[in-house]
């Protein structure tokens, strides 16, 4: 049994800007047949056009989401929101490749390049923001370097787009990624996925990149003059050097297409790799490999224990594996199908895992075979052999302020430092996650883009195997919320299984006073207070944000000891007011505003109308300080 009440919500004060709409050719996915007449032949082994569904979280180096990122997918656009997210609906890619752009102001140009399955596809992107590494002028040889030991030796010779000698300051731009850094794959433009010097696809091994971009003092940019070149150096790994060959070929990242193309060689000196090049963009050491696409289907339909209603588990990580050439990894959409490149006629590892914090075991490790061509395998997942894990299903809808279902807009479900997104469906919500065994709490932020209004986080605990958070609304009217959820621990007698509703048809007279009082404790009641409509907080040995113990009946925080730490409120049973009390638990103030600001609050724990009926409560709320 559960119930939860919504006295106000709140309309967040920062906009949400999120579009689709039509873009010209110059940032679409299809080709120029002028630009490159090789690229365009590969182009058509990805087969012919097709709609997919998208949706990502473009975050920096330091894992914090970047809002007004534009986002282009085909003739598809995007501006990412305050969370990071965009949402990208019925983008036209190919059959076998789908390419996805990110751009922000300050910022190289990042992007993702996937094999697009029917379900929603997943993508992650960090971008990196642009720092001068070092000036020079026009006709002057000189050489940049990053503390690492990457460089570039460049010759004075340089030219504008259309071609036009440039002459005067040059201000230079690098970015060196480290191969065995475990975030790459989302950090790196594209997938390591490449046209040869024969036009056949290769699958790349890399062994670091680097990015040289080239600007005049106005941010025009720049790249080398035709007829000259310049010389870049890129270090290795400690990890790599063993294995790391004398020579190897060099790719340049293609960002009309979203592929690597060959284009030279560089040399093994000392513990880096230096190369010539005629061009600048992001370069990239490889060895390459034949690949084709493998597709895999996660299948646990007897005894769904990853899925709910065909909705798998969106925290998971696949990693394949492969001698000599390393690793590759993707998540599932929500129908539990994710494609790879893969090199041919190898064996493959096939490792499943979880993505969190809270365990490093392996719920699936099989060896699947080689494949020569693009193929398809089903695996299965009979049972998870982590006890730190459990499989969880959350529902629920998403309002508007008429209680009308939100169409077009997503929730964000934090649990265990990871943010899972699900796209809304008809006002309503399904996602099936592993969670930590020793963790109930997750939070959800939920955002309407069609009134450009969010809610949360509001925070809850998980129910055993399925946790329906009931309605969540978002409203630009109101001001204050509480979220109040209650779960049976134990019920006696049977009659107290009948569902409850807190402050049931109350009207809009009714609103939160929140105070620090005389002796500096915090105090949140609902107003007009009385006798049979009431909600009170009042926090034992106050210290601003922080945790606070409820301890019952014994404790210095227990009631009648003063100071005491207290939380009752009133909800109705079968036409009856009824009052509850915190029995234990725990109270996070997690923001304290001024007066005229926000008191943001999360309360975890029992309470009980009498000792035969103690139930897991969660309330959730903000409200404005009135002193």
């Amino acid at each position: 049994m559960r119930f939860q009440i919504k006295t106000c919500y709140l309309h967040l004060g920062f906009m949400l800007l999120l579009l689709n709409c039509e873009i010209g050719d110059d940032n679409s996915q299809n080709i120029d047949s002028n630009s490159n007449p090789l690229l365009e032949i590969f182009s058509e082994r990805f087969g012919q056009d097709v709609s997919h569904d998208f949706i990502g979280k473009i975050i920096n180096v330091n894992h914090t989401p970047l809002s007004n990122v534009i986002i282009s997918i085909g003739d598809s656009q995007a501006i990412t929101d305050n969370n990071g997210v965009f949402v990208i609906k019925n983008a036209t890619v190919k059959e076998r490749f789908a390419y996805v752009k990110a751009k922000k102001n300050g910022y190289f140009n990042a992007s993702r390049s996937l094999i697009p399955t029917s379900g929603t596809n997943n993508v992650s992107i960090v971008m990196f923001e642009k720092s001068i590494r070092g000036t020079t002028v026009s006709g002057e040889e000189t050489t940049i370097s990053l503390f690492n030991g990457a460089s570039v030796d460049l010759k004075g010779a340089y030219e504008n787009s259309d071609g036009v000698i440039h002459s005067g300051n040059i201000n230079v731009v690098l970015n060196y990624l480290d191969a065995t850094n475990s975030e790459i794959e989302n950090q790196m433009p594209g997938m390591l996925y490449a046209m040869d010097n024969n036009t056949e696809a290769q699958i790349l091994k890399t062994y670091g990149m680097l990015t040289v971009e080239l600007l005049t003092d106005n941010g025009e940019k720049l790249n080398i003059a035709a007829g000259s070149t310049a010389q870049i150096t890129i270090p290795l790994n400690q990890s790599l050097l063993a294995n790391a060959p004398n020579t190897i070929p060099l790719w340049h990242f293609d960002e009309t297409y979203g592929i690597w193309v060959e284009e030279g060689i560089a040399t093994l000196e000392g513990n880096s790799y230096v190369g010539t090049v005629s061009h600048f963009s992001t370069w990239n050491c490889d060895v390459p490999f034949d690949t084709a696409n493998l597709c895999i289907n996660l299948n646990d339909n007897t005894s769904n224990v990853m899925s709910n209603a065909n909705n798998v588990s969106s925290n998971l990580e696949v990693v394949l594996s492969a001698p000599e050439y390393g690793s590759i990894s993707g998540v599932f959409d929500e129908q539990g199908e994710l494609c790879l490149p893969v090199p041919t006629n190898v064996a493959i590892t096939l490792n499943v895992n979880y993505v969190g914090t809270c365990t490093t075991d392996t719920i699936l490790d099989q060896n699947i075979g080689s494949f020569s061509e693009d193929s398809a395998i089903d695996i299965y997942i009979d049972s998870i052999p982590s006890q730190n894990l459990i499989s969880e299903t959350i529902t629920g809808s998403f309002l508007d302020c008429d209680g009308g279902p939100i169409a077009n807009g997503y929730v964000q479900i934090n649990h265990d430092g990871q943010d899972v997104i699900s796209t809304i469906t008809d006002g309503n919500f399904e996602t099936s996650l592993l969670r930590c065994a020793m963790d109930n709490d997750f939070s959800i932020i939920g955002v309407d883009f069609e009134s450009n209004e969010s809610i949360g986080p509001i925070f809850y605990q998980f129910s055993e195997d399925n946790t329906d958070v009931g309605d969540i609304s978002t409203c630009s009217e109101l001001l204050e919320y509480m979220n109040i959820e209650l779960e049976p621990y134990f019920i006696f007698p049977d009659g107290y299984t009948k569902s409850l509703s807190i402050f049931e048809n109350l009207s809009t007279d009714y609103s939160f006073d929140a105070q620090i009082d005389n002796e500096g404790n915090l105090v949140i009641d609902w107003v007009p207070f009385s006798e049979t409509i009431e909600f009170r907080l009042n926090t034992c040995q106050f210290d601003g944000v922080g945790s606070y113990p409820i301890v019952y009946p014994d404790g210095p925080c227990a009631f009648g000891n003063g100071n005491d730490t207290q939380i009752y409120f009133s909800a109705y049973y079968s036409e009856n007011i009824l009052p509850f009390q915190f029995f234990s638990g725990t109270i996070h103030i997690t923001s304290l505003g001024e007066v005229g600001e926000y008191i943001e609050f999360n309360i975890t724990g029992e309470s009980f109308y009498t000792f035969d009926a103690i139930f897991d409560t969660t309330i959730t709320g903000r409200v404005l300080r009135d002193q």
